[in-house]
């Protein structure tokens, strides 16, 4: 599948605040797009690395761009985002 652009950041040492729908704040790591995948451009790369710009997602860090680009939408971007 085609993943929408990273859009989270870890700006708290690598980790950022979320806040869920009871109210509750929890720190969370976002996936980031692996070094030298060819999706995402080099420069692209150094920024998120730089910046911890990532996907806010349940799945492990470890995880491989492969099989992540491969997972459906609700996986990748598993959280729901409230706009006002």
């Amino acid at each position: 599948g085609t993943s929408p652009p990273p859009e989270f950041h870890g700006r708290h040492s690598g980790y950022g605040n979320v806040l869920w729908v009871d109210g509750h704040v929890t720190p969370e790591m976002p996936y980031l797009p692996p070094k030298g995948d060819p999706t995402f451009s080099q420069s692209f790369q150094v920024y998120a690395y730089q910046f911890h710009l990532g996907f806010l997602t349940p799945v492990s860090p470890t995880t491989s761009w492969a099989q992540f680009s491969q997972m459906s939408e609700p996986m990748q971007d598993n959280y729901l985002l409230v706009q006002r």
